[in-house]
Formats: C-alpha cells, sequence, structure tokens
C-alpha cells in the first residue's frame, strides 16, 4: 500500500507514523528506510495482530508511505483482503490527514500574520493620509485668505479709480472755471 504526503518533512511522517503504530500497542523500531511494528492490534483491520513495515521516501516536495501488513504469514493485498485493504487506506489517510491539518494550520497561521502586517501598513497609510488631509487644510486655508485679499484688493483698485476719476472731474471743472474767469 503506498500513500503519498505533500508539503511535509520526512522527519516528521517518521514521528506521525510511529506514534500511530503506537497506538496500536506495538512497538516501532527502525528508521527511514524500515519502520518495523510487530504484533500491532489495529481494530479496524481486524482481531488479529499484524506485523506492519512501512518505508518512507521523499518525493518531491512531499513523502512517499510504502508499508505491507503481514497477517499470520500472508501478506494482505487489496484483491483478497478488500474490507481489510479499505481498513489499512483509512489508516494510512488519518495519517496524512495529519499533516493536511498541519498545513491547513499554518496557512491560517500565516494568513493572520499577514493579515496583521496589512492592519499596520493600513494605519500607516491613514496616519499619513492625515498628514496630507492637514497639509491641503493648511494650504486651503492660505489659498481662501489670499483670494480675500485679492477681493480687498481689487475694492481698494475700483476705489482708487474712483478717486482718481473724481479728481479729474475736480480737476476739469476748475479749468472751466480758470476760462470763465480769464473772459
Amino acid at each position: 500500500f503506498q500513500m503519498f504526503i505533500p508539503n511535509c518533512d520526512i522527519l516528521d511522517v517518521e514521528k506521525q507514523w510511529k506514534k500511530t503504530m503506537k497506538k496500536s500497542k506495538s512497538k516501532p523500531t527502525g528508521d527511514l528506510n524500515e519502520i518495523v511494528a510487530l504484533q500491532a492490534k489495529i481494530k479496524t483491520i481486524g482481531a488479529d495482530r499484524v506485523d506492519v513495515y512501512a518505508k518512507l521516501a521523499v518525493k518531491g516536495d512531499g513523502v512517499e508511505i510504502t508499508s505491507l501488513y503481514n497477517l499470520e504469514g500472508e501478506y494482505l493485498t487489496a484483491d483478497k483482503y478488500p474490507a481489510k485493504a479499505v481498513a489499512i487506506e483509512r489508516l494510512m489517510n488519518d495519517v496524512a490527514l495529519v499533516f493536511a491539518r498541519e498545513t491547513v494550520n499554518e496557512e491560517i497561521k500565516q494568513g493572520k500574520k499577514d493579515l496583521k502586517s496589512f492592519e499596520k501598513e493600513l494605519k500607516k497609510v491613514e496616519k499619513d493620509g492625515d498628514k496630507i488631509q492637514g497639509k491641503l487644510d493648511k494650504y486651503l486655508k492660505i489659498v481662501a485668505e489670499i483670494e480675500a485679499e485679492k477681493a480687498s484688493n481689487m475694492g481698494d483698485q475700483k476705489a482708487k479709480l474712483n478717486d482718481i476719476s473724481n479728481q479729474k472731474q475736480a480737476i476739469e471743472n476748475s479749468n472751466k472755471k480758470k476760462r470763465v474767469l480769464k473772459k
């Protein structure tokens, strides 16, 4: 029986496989090349004890488990023992699920870390936005003051033009009087 577990480390898979075999009241021995669990009592396979031999190998970004199950001198196969084969596949799937859950938990952990980082960046950008708005408000106030000064200046110019016009009229009137008095 074979199972590929993606995105995991071979030492972690070895540890989990041994832990699973210990739950079956066996003492697994060996290393990555061959892990042997003699007289394992795996309830889903049956009441009889079974010898389990497993080999782990790195394949790409994951680990492949190859396992053999010896029941009373005969190796279990899917053809001869379909019900037991389903139980073995479930057992192997349970081991793989540990790593799937771990992967999802890591994704959640990383997602939360990224979210926290984005929230921190948002606060910085909002603070920058507040500074920019402050500058804009300051400049808009200055522009309003300049526009008020310009409007006042335009009023002053009109008043001076009116004064000039009145003064020219006064001079013209004085020139008329002067001509009348010369006669």
